[in-house]
């Protein structure tokens, strides 16, 4: 490098070089660069004064620039270069020529090279003082085509060549300038926290915005919403969310195709979240976007707002007092006073206090007091104050004990709030299910009681009607036979009824103790006595793993046992299929009994649960409308849920749910 230097300082010292720049500043520029190298510089600010000074001085480089008043540099070059006193004169156009169509007119006009704007003091060593030198020359003219038009230049090759080559050395400095701007740019774009998105709007045969196609996507635009460059680019926003709303379309539209950029927050439905969005036109038909997620802002935004409207609501309601324990002064605000049933200026002491206390809560809240100020810590307590009138109203009463530099009490403040609605609720809440337990049990104890006493006249009666039917079926008329038979169906009907009535009341009275379980041997157990049952109607039955939990095994096995029933017996013309699955999911194990059967209308999921409901004729599906009933009180002892999902005429799914003994 030190050896071309030297060179280039060697070639400059000699030169003698007419400038022909309108620009002060870039005349400047060019002037102290050839002076640094030795030469000998005259500047000319426009073309004509420039042809002079070359006619005048016979220089050894005109440097020019191509856009000029009065005369431009083509048309200079084309006189330097027609004039055969100045003919070999060597000139360089300064220009910013990156169009080949430019270059071709430089080339037309005479030109043997050309520098760039703006000026490089590396393209000025290159072009000016370490000039390639040719000798070849072609007889005659060449001619190229360019976009359809011919261009013919004079015979020198060696210029046009030294041409060609000064302008493929500018378009690989271009070509890298430009990529290195891009590796720039990209880097830049993907260190951002913000999302970036370039689009291009697709537009209906009336010119409205339909829908818009991803051009380009950052890192954070695939952070932001989980989309995938991969998956999006190149494709529309309908093909990649099918889900957009309007919104999106349209305002987009309206920034493409106005150029008026937008900037709003809005909620996408199709990720589930909020954002804050900048969009922009960078050119006609396009636009990019820059959005941050503000979903959780927004959520903060809005507990905040909801926390200051129940504070307000609160502060209206809350009474204050300060106890200056040095003067024993105790001072309350107009609500506190109101909680006492105190007009505004009554005098409030720390005995007064008390005296207006209930009995029962007097000696409670003094000695919470003064543990508070023993431990200077927080009084916490909840007490009745008893009004003037005897009206007896519940408070809260929060206090906090503070101290001075030295640590000495010097005063307890705090807040009262009136809670007697919620004590009455509570109260209320507690009488009902008091109400309800003991509602509960005397109706099992009267349907254990009722079930139990009907057994034995209805024996009787079954067995009654049954000696009947063996000795004298066939002897009577056939009217006698049907009434006989009828009387026997009834009490077989009624037993079995009581049977399951009694079955529902010890459900929680006669309970095994819930212990673990493992439910795989319940389920065999079960399957085995449902063996005819399931052979008979062609069912197939296929099952998951089952768990282990605690439960009452024979419990849950009466639960499976009708829910399997029920599934062959409810069945269509197709031969049954029954799984029954076992998952475990949020602290507890759901399961399943699936089938292909009638199927349930959804207006009767409740009531299908209830005694003794029935949806379909005896004559067409036999049983008592007490099994969903019995698995309803069976699970609900288990502290679980039951619950049934089905289509008329695409089978049903029951569910229940049973605590998972892991957890907790």
């Amino acid at each position: 490098m030190p050896e071309q230097q030297s060179r280039a300082d060697a070639e400059g010292s000699h030169l003698r070089i007419v400038i022909a720049e309108d620009s002060p500043t870039q005349a400047a520029f060019l002037e102290h660069s050839f002076v640094r190298k030795g030469c000998s510089v005259t500047v000319a600010r426009d073309g004509c004064e420039a042809l002079a000074a070359v006619r005048a001085e016979l220089p050894d480089l005109l440097v020019s620039d191509v856009i000029m008043p009065v005369m431009d540099g083509y048309a200079l070059c084309r006189a330097v270069k027609s004039d055969p006193a100045t003919a070999g004169v060597r000139v360089v156009l300064a220009t910013q020529m990156t169009d080949c169509a430019d270059i071709l007119r430089g080339m037309a006009a005479g030109a043997d090279d050309f520098l760039s704007k703006p000026y490089d003091a590396a393209d000025l060593d290159s072009r000016v003082f370490n000039a390639r030198r040719f000798e070849d020359s072609v007889d005659g003219d060449i001619v190229l085509e360019y976009r359809g038009g011919e261009h013919v230049f004079g015979g020198d090759l060696a210029r046009h060549v030294n041409f060609m080559l000064s302008a493929l050395e500018e378009a690989e400095k271009r070509l890298r300038l430009q990529r290195e701007s891009e590796q720039r740019t990209n880097l830049l774009l993907n260190s951002m926290v913000e999302g970036l998105a370039v689009h291009e709007v697709i537009v209906d045969e009336s010119g409205s915005a339909i829908d818009y196609r991803f051009l380009d996507v950052n890192s954070a635009f695939e952070a932001l919403t989980g989309l995938k460059a991969g998956d999006v680019v190149g494709r529309t926003v309908l093909e990649v969310l099918p889900e957009t709303e309007p919104f999106w379309i349209e305002q987009y539209g309206r920034v493409a195709l106005t150029g008026e950029p937008v900037q709003f927050e809005h909620y996408a439905r199709s990720f589930g979240r909020q954002y804050k969005v900048s969009a922009y036109c960078p050119e006609k038909g396009r636009f990019a976007t820059v959005f941050t997620d503000i979903t959780d802002r927004k959520l903060a935004e809005e507990t905040l707002r909801r926390s200051e409207q129940n504070l307000n609501l609160s502060v209206g309601r809350v009474g204050t007092w300060n106890w200056d324990l040095a003067t024993d002064a105790l001072e309350w605000s107009p609500r506190a006073k109101t909680m006492f049933g105190l007009p505004e200026d009554a005098k409030i002491t720390h005995e007064s206090f008390l005296a207006a206390l209930h009995p029962e809560d007097r000696d409670g809240a003094d000695a919470a007091i003064k543990e508070a100020l023993a431990g200077k810590t927080d009084c916490d307590m909840e007490y009745r104050a008893v009004w003037p009138d005897g009206t007896v109203r519940w408070i809260y009463d929060l206090g906090r004990a503070y101290e001075d530099a030295t640590g000495t009490l010097v005063r307890m403040a705090g807040s009262m709030l009136d809670i007697t609605d919620r004590k009455l609720s509570e109260e209320e809440s507690r009488a009902m299910a008091a109400d309800l337990v003991r509602s509960n049990a005397e109706l099992e104890k009267f349907a254990y009681i009722a079930s139990h006493d009907l057994q034995e006249p209805l024996r009787m009666v079954a067995s009654y009607t049954q000696l009947l039917q063996r000795r004298y079926k066939g002897k009577l008329d056939a009217d006698a036979d049907e009434f006989i038979e009828y009387a026997v169906d009834g009490a077989t009907r009624m037993q079995t009824l009581i049977n399951e009535l009694l079955a529902y009341s010890r459900v929680g009275t006669q309970g095994a103790p819930l212990v673990s379980t493992d439910l795989e041997p319940v389920l065999t157990t079960v399957l085995k006595m449902l063996q005819t049952t399931l052979a008979d109607a062609g069912a197939v039955v296929t099952h998951d793993p089952m768990p282990t939990v605690t439960c009452d095994g024979l419990q849950i096995g009466r639960v499976f046992q009708n829910l399997i029933a029920n599934a062959a017996k409810f069945r269509t013309d197709q031969a049954p299929l029954i799984h029954i699955g076992a998952t475990r999911s949020d602290g507890e194990w759901v399961f399943s009994v699936e089938d292909n059967g009638i199927g349930i209308e959804a207006a009767y999921f409740e009531r299908i649960f209830v005694i003794f409901q029935r949806l379909q004729s005896r004559a067409d599906y036999p049983g008592t409308g007490m099994g969903l009933a019995i698995c309803y009180r069976i699970i609900e002892r288990h502290g679980g849920r039951i619950w049934v999902e089905s289509e008329p005429g695409k089978g049903s799914t029951f569910w229940f749910t049973l605590p998972d003994e892991k957890e907790g």
